[in-house]
């Protein structure tokens, strides 16, 4: 009889606050281990995104040292001459302005194909500019021929106001450079001297290169960041979007 009331007032009342306790452990260790792997997997992800950026930068930092020793290779060039040619810089000085037509269009049709040469050179570079100091002479031919220079920008002032020293090439952001970009244009410029004289000071004109920004921005779509290379430069296996 004992063992009867047992079952019928007691037992199942035990068993069931047992099935409760178990069930709320249960459902605790599960919560537990829900939380662990969703921060585990939001920790995966994170850690991903940092080593995507990070490779994006290492791209991008490659491509733009690239382009810096191609551009100082290409002005030492402009220093070099034989006997039967002289060296680009030597347009640049006072004494070999062109002072007649004939002189001028030989020095527009060197110089033209000179900035062509450059750009097959250099194929990050948007256009290619000279600057003579003597008679403010531009010479410009853009990669693509809608980026025409804007005639309103004050370039005298502009070069007139870059550092006299020897702390080239310097890179830097010009606004309104040119007539449709809405966007400031990176350059990358070095002075020209006289090769028999160089100072800082006696600077007879520029040569710059703008950077195509649309090749520097394509190197932080991710959708060019395969798997194959991604797991290569970090030596490691991470999420990517």
């Amino acid at each position: 009889m004992i063992r009867h009331m047992y079952k019928k007032y007691v037992g199942r009342h035990v068993f069931r606050k047992l099935n409760v306790r178990i069930g709320i452990s249960l459902l605790c260790v599960f919560l537990l281990i829900g939380f662990l792997t969703n921060s585990r997997f939001y920790d995966l992800l994170e850690q991903g995104e940092k080593e995507q950026l990070l490779v994006r930068v290492q791209r991008i930092s490659d491509q733009f040292r690239g382009v810096l020793d191609q551009f100082k290779r290409e002005t030492t060039a402009l220093y070099s001459g034989t006997a039967q040619t002289v060296g680009a810089y030597e347009h640049f000085l006072p004494g070999n302005v062109p002072t007649s037509p004939k002189t001028s269009l030989e020095e527009n049709q060197y110089f033209s194909s000179l900035m062509s040469l450059l750009l097959n050179r250099i194929p990050s570079a948007s256009s290619v500019l000279f600057y003579r100091v003597n008679d403010s002479k531009l010479y410009y031919k853009p990669r693509n021929t809608a980026n025409g220079l804007n005639e309103r920008f004050d370039y005298e002032s502009f070069f007139s106001a870059l550092p006299k020293n020897y702390q080239y090439p310097l890179v830097g952001k010009l606004n309104e450079l040119m007539n449709n970009e809405d966007q400031p244009v990176v350059y990358i410029v070095n002075p020209i001297f006289d090769f028999q004289s160089i100072h800082p000071n006696k600077v007879y004109g520029y040569f710059v290169i703008c950077l195509d920004r649309d090749m520097l921005l394509g190197l932080f779509d991710s959708s060019k960041l395969t798997r194959t290379f991604f797991i290569t430069r970090s030596n490691r296996c991470a999420c990517r979007r």
